[in-house]
């Protein structure tokens, strides 16, 4: 069984990755691929949360001119990190996703709340039959608390087996606000912004 995992950066692509490796080797994780016939499982969050984690994660300081500038760990964009453009790029990726038929996993209600039932639905996906006790046994194994300790214990910078780098884990619920304010992003980015947080049922 192959499965690719193409979450939105900073989504939970490395939870349903550690899920679905518990039943595969054959297992893809990656951000912004194409999509083929593969079972793929697709993991997003609200953007301006995903832009802020990725921001908290690699340690960046803002410049007040769009640009925050990445000191660390994980390059997104180079040295430069423009807010606008990441924004944009997640949004049109995601929207690009409404034409194919492919289990997507909302971070905030199926992983943060509630990480039984994204496992639930991805054991549905990859028709792999479960009970009470296998979701009880992922849901403890995965809890974002005993993964936080696996991070803190990475000696380099990324950890292949758990696809985990260093600073990975916060507390699971980055908020924008405390980084940059709508009005930070360029006009068509904000106006794109709305009409997809409307489409996601994020306002």
């Amino acid at each position: 069984m192959k499965v690719n995992v193409y979450g939105m950066y900073r989504s939970g692509s490395s939870f349903i990755y550690n899920v679905v490796k518990e039943f595969t080797d054959d297992i893809t994780k990656l951000h912004g691929a194409d999509i083929d016939d593969t079972l793929t499982i697709y993991s997003y969050r609200d953007v301006r949360n995903a832009c802020a984690s990725i921001i908290r994660m690699n340690n960046m300081t803002y410049d007040k001119h769009g640009d925050f500038i990445d000191k660390s760990i994980c390059k997104v964009s180079g040295d430069r990190f423009n807010i606008s453009q990441f924004i944009n790029e997640l949004i049109d990726y995601d929207n690009k996703l409404d034409d194919y038929n492919i289990l997507k996993i909302r971070y905030e209600d199926d992983i943060l709340n509630d990480n039984k039932k994204a496992i639930t639905k991805i054991l549905d996906y990859i028709s792999v039959p479960y009970d009470n006790d296998l979701v009880n046994r992922l849901s403890d194994k995965l809890d974002i608390n005993k993964q936080r300790i696996i991070v803190d214990n990475i000696k380099t910078v990324y950890d292949d087996e758990s696809k985990y780098f260093k600073n990975h884990i916060g507390n699971g619920k980055t908020n924008y606000k405390d980084y940059f304010t709508i009005d930070d992003l360029s006009s068509s980015v904000k106006i794109k912004l709305v009409n997809w947080l409307t489409k996601r049922n994020y306002i």
